[in-house]
């Protein structure tokens, strides 16, 4: 298969200084001696076996290393030097850390192990847990009636309803290049193949069903607003058409743009393709599995997926929105002790089978919804390289909806088997997509009995089960020890804050979270940035950042750097700031609409040339009148009712079609707001000199 370009992903495990710095503040442990030895034995093994033998060694350290912080019993590791007592020679100089009485040593040498993630390998093309068969009957069987009982429970209580949703918007990649600027080969690969109509059913289907509008639309009225002559946003003619009506129009829209970009490439819908796989490199020598379906399915399937999330929302079990809700109820059952059992399962949405999730969509709304997103997802080819697969037993995680739909069905699925085994309102566990933890022994036996039943696979390397003393439980890769939290701070988050300095608030957000460290930061937090930025003046604008005084949580330590302003001033300049931004990003939009976009390829060509169609129901700019909006609305807010800096997060960036958005967007976020903090802090000094 085609080699991917592994450039700035590193193909050897360091240790450096300023990561030793940052664990050492953080967790006050000098990691210097250990982290020099795990640095020696891991790019020994590169050296000797590889990136991918050393990545999974290195990772069965780690989970080595994580049942002795947890106090559980450990397992030997096929093909390893051990000990008499059972521990790997490599990890014996990190003993006295994984089982020193401080939980501080313990975090700290976690930290350093997790350091495997760092290597990266070319991806594995391996597609059997999407082909493979398995031998279960597509039939609920014993279990069905108390699905059916859980299912009309949900539907009471979750109350699911669909709106009319705004279009699909991306920066990614579709199957056949950047999402929006190709959609005429989308379509092009959907109008033969049935998938088109079956598009077109699930729109009527969610005509019949819907309950309101998509609540990003906003109008300006210029007589209580003149100075916002830009920010007037483009009300859609069209959006007092049914559903339906409009996608026809989009879809003949597309249709006239490809006439037009034919004469510019004559050969450009030769190999049009609907779906494909793709196959992502991710640290640890991991390869994640993602399938890319058509602008058009994906478009379908945003009114589902959005009210999926919304039900999900309303779950207190769930953590998809925050692993941090889901932390503070783990934290206090492993407090009062008793059964706890963690499970991770293998490729969950490969193998989970779709025919259970179906049913579940079905009692939540109804069987033509439910039927017609079975089509969508499953019922195409997906292309890899040349040849080309179907899902064979669960559906393609990256189309809309897929990670929604399993995980609500895993909620269903858990509640069913305690109904089953007589606990009828059983809420003793906790969901983080195919992360569960139950606590419970009757409903976990249960739980295992029902994978097994039907070939799901649980991967033992991760999955935990204790009885009481000591009581531990681990999801989200976060771990839990007898009420206390004992993860490792993520070594993404502390490379992140070493390459950009405006991401270190989000660093200590994260050891805050985790419990790390508290409100009052520890003073070695405070001053290990001046030695990991020694040059210029980064460490007094990190501390500037940090001990903001809106944020939230607010830090507190010895800086001062912000005593000589109000926080009612600080506040002020902070809106003043946040408002020019978002002002000139609205009027940037509105002023220049595509012309900044670069790289547009045949689309631009087609919108430079002499019969320039009509583009207003193209939906880039669906994206940038929809952006617009959301401009205009926090604008609004802003200027009239003050709004906290939390709202900066209701701002999207601009996405450009071109540049996969690989980029995390909370990080973007961040990096925003560092900005905009810095900037309020300029202000405030340059007004405070000159009066």
């Amino acid at each position: 298969m085609q080699q991917i370009n592994l450039s700035g992903k590193s193909r050897r495990v360091r240790v450096g200084p300023s990561f030793r710095k940052i664990v050492n503040s953080f967790f006050e442990a000098d990691i210097e001696n250990i982290s020099n030895h795990y640095e020696k034995i891991a790019n020994a093994y590169m050296v000797s076996n590889g990136p991918r033998w050393t990545a999974t060694r290195l990772k069965a350290y780690y989970d080595f290393a994580t049942r002795l912080v947890l106090e559980l019993d450990t397992k030997a590791i096929p093909f390893c030097r051990m000990n008499r007592n059972g521990i790997p020679r490599d990890l014996l100089p990190m003993i006295p850390f994984l089982k020193s009485s401080n939980i501080r040593n313990r975090r700290a040498c976690l930290t350093l192990l997790r350091s495997y993630t760092q290597i990266y390998c070319q991806v594995s093309d391996d597609t059997t847990t999407i082909t493979n068969q398995n031998s279960a009957e597509r039939t609920l069987g014993e279990f069905e009636q108390y699905f059916d009982i859980i299912i009309a429970r949900y539907k009471y209580f979750l109350k699911p309803f669909i709106n009319d949703e705004s279009m699909f918007q991306t920066s990614k990649k579709g199957p056949n290049g950047p999402a929006l600027l190709n959609l005429d080969k989308d379509l092009k690969s959907i109008e033969s193949n049935g998938i088109l109509q079956t598009i077109m059913q699930m729109h009527e289907a969610v005509e019949k069903v819907k309950v309101g509008q998509s609540k990003l639309e906003v109008s300006l009225k210029q007589d209580l607003y003149p100075e916002l002559d830009l920010l007037v946003f483009e009300t859609d003619r069209l959006k007092s058409d049914p559903r339906p009506v409009r996608k026809q129009g989009v879809i003949d829209h597309v249709r006239t743009m490809s006439e037009h970009a034919i004469r510019f490439e004559p050969n450009r819908y030769n190999k049009c393709i609907d779906s494909k796989i793709s196959f992502i490199a991710e640290g640890g020598c991991k390869t994640r599995v993602i399938a890319i379906g058509d602008y058009f399915t994906q478009d379908a399937l945003k009114p589902l997926h959005k009210s999926l999330y919304r039900c999900l929302n309303k779950l207190k079990t769930d953590g998809t929105s925050s692993h941090n809700r889901i932390s503070k109820l783990v934290k206090s059952k492993t407090a009062l002790g008793g059964y706890v059992s963690s499970f991770d399962l293998t490729s969950s949405t490969d193998r989970f089978p779709i025919f259970i999730q179906e049913r579940v969509l079905s009692g939540l709304y109804n069987p033509e919804i439910s039927s017609l997103w079975r089509k969508l997802m499953v019922d195409r080819d997906f292309s890899v390289g040349k040849s080309s697969i179907r899902y064979s037993v669960g559906q393609p995680m990256g189309l809309l909806s897929s990670w929604a739909a399993f995980a609500l069905t895993h909620h269903i699925t858990i509640e069913a088997l305690a109904l089953k085994v007589g606990k009828p309102s059983f809420k003793d566990y906790c969901i983080i997509g195919d992360d569960v933890t139950i606590f419970d022994s009757e409903v976990s036996k249960e739980y295992r009995r029902f994978l097994n039943h039907f070939e799901i696979q649980i991967s033992e390397s991760k999955s935990l089960e204790s009885w009481g003393n000591p009581c531990s439980a681990e999801i989200g890769k976060r771990l839990f020890l007898n009420g206390q939290e004992v993860s490792p701070i993520p070594r993404d988050a502390i490379e992140s804050a070493v390459n950009n300095y405006l991401l270190v608030p989000n660093l200590i957000k994260v050891a805050f979270e985790r419990g790390i460290v508290s409100n009052n930061l520890p003073q070695p937090v405070q001053d290990v940035w001046s030695e990991v930025f020694p040059k210029g003046n980064k460490s007094d604008k990190i501390r500037t950042l940090i001990f903001y005084p809106l944020s939230e949580p607010q830090f507190k330590g010895n800086s001062e750097i912000w005593r000589n302003f109000s926080v009612h001033l600080v506040k002020g300049a902070f809106d003043e700031i946040k408002l020019a931004y978002v002002k000139k990003r609205a009027q940037s939009l509105y002023m220049n609409e595509l012309n900044n976009i670069p790289n547009m390829g045949t689309l631009g060509l087609v919108l430079e040339s002499e019969e320039n169609p009509d583009i207003s129901r193209h939906p880039f700019m669906s994206l940038l009148r929809e952006y617009r909006g959301v401009c205009g609305s926090i604008f609004i807010g802003i200027s009239t009712k003050g709004l906290e800096c939390s709202d900066l997060e209701k701002l999207p960036y601009l996405v450009n079609p071109m540049v996969p958005s690989f980029v995390r967007r909370s990080h973007q976020i961040e990096k925003v707001r560092s900005s905009l903090i810095l900037k309020t802090f300029e202000k405030l000094n340059i007004e405070s000199k000159e009066s």
